[in-house]
């Protein structure tokens, strides 16, 4: 059994069932959403537990699977859901999703309801099922992700996104940080072992994709499924920053994949190294940099979501 201070100050009990709440995330809108949360928790019997940092979400996560609980509720967006997740993993507790963030870029692909109320009522009553984990290892450690890691021009518009304290959320948080990279990135030259053999080139961005979408809708490897098995690799080559604006808009259909300077590509296990270190982020965390090696984990991580 694991204990954890409420939000009230006292003993949360976690049964069955627990809704983990990112304490310090509660502003604005947000705040909004957990008074939301919080009454709907309370109506359905079952606990809420406040975390103060990151770290301690996660721990408080991986406390609860460890004890048997089998509903891991994560109330936030893609860094509390990434938080939980790897608190969660390998231990058979089905991940719950109350979205929000910005991007909720993992409940977007598991298509669970924008709406508080009703992604609480799929949350608490929904079921579960099994879809594939990814594994990234890196010298700054190991970690795990569902959605998406990016390298190079995506990552550093990442990393812009992940400082930015002005209004902009979403998709136009994306924009607007990506904007900002391409005066600072310059192409890189990389090599990407894979299945099938190696790919050499020059890029702007490359993404190990186990989900189509990211950034609030935008689908950069359209043809990904998060129970195949597979990751899809999306690297785009060396164009100017013009065309790359011109192209932009097709991410959100998924059309940019038959530009001549995208090239895809389909593994179980890829290695990725780079010939200066870039940036990763999974699943817009900051997960260390190049070289690394991802790995996809077939059906290994339960989730609470429509079929």
């Amino acid at each position: 059994m694991v204990s954890r201070a409420g939000e009230s100050g006292g003993a949360v009990r976690l049964d069955g069932a627990v809704v983990l709440l990112n304490g310090v995330a509660g502003r604005g809108l947000a705040l909004q959403k957990h008074e939301i949360v919080r009454d709907a928790a309370a109506a359905a019997g079952i606990e809420v537990a406040g975390a103060a940092s990151p770290e301690e979400m996660e721990e408080v996560a991986r406390e609860a699977a460890a004890s048997g609980i089998t509903r891991v509720i994560a109330v936030g967006g893609d860094g509390t859901v990434h938080r939980v997740l790897n608190g969660i993993c390998g231990s058979g507790a089905a991940l719950g999703i109350i979205p929000c963030g910005s991007g909720n870029d993992l409940a977007v692909n598991l298509g669970i309801p924008r709406d508080v109320r009703a992604a609480a009522q799929l949350a608490f009553t929904g079921a579960a099922r099994n879809i594939d984990l990814c594994r990234i290892e890196c010298a700054r450690g190991t970690r795990h992700f569902a959605c998406i890691a990016s390298f190079g021009l995506d990552s550093r518009a990442n990393h812009i996104a992940n400082r930015h304290t002005g209004p902009f959320r979403g998709t136009a948080l994306y924009i607007w940080s990506l904007l900002r990279a391409l005066a600072e990135f310059t192409p890189v030259e990389v090599r990407v072992t894979h299945d099938a053999g190696e790919y050499r080139g020059e890029i702007l961005l490359l993404v190990a994709a186990n989900a189509a979408s990211y950034g609030g809708g935008m689908r950069i490897a359209p043809a990904a499924h998060l129970a195949d098995g597979r990751l899809d690799l999306v690297a785009v080559r060396r164009m100017t920053r013009l065309k790359l604006l011109w192209c932009f808009p097709e991410v959100f259909s998924g059309k940019h994949v038959s530009r001549e300077e995208v090239t895809c590509l389909r593994s179980k296990e890829v290695g990725i190294d780079a010939a200066r270190p870039l940036e990763i982020f999974a699943d817009g965390e900051y997960i260390g940099a190049t070289p690394a090696r991802v790995k996809v984990l077939p059906s290994a991580l339960r989730v609470i979501a429509p079929e």
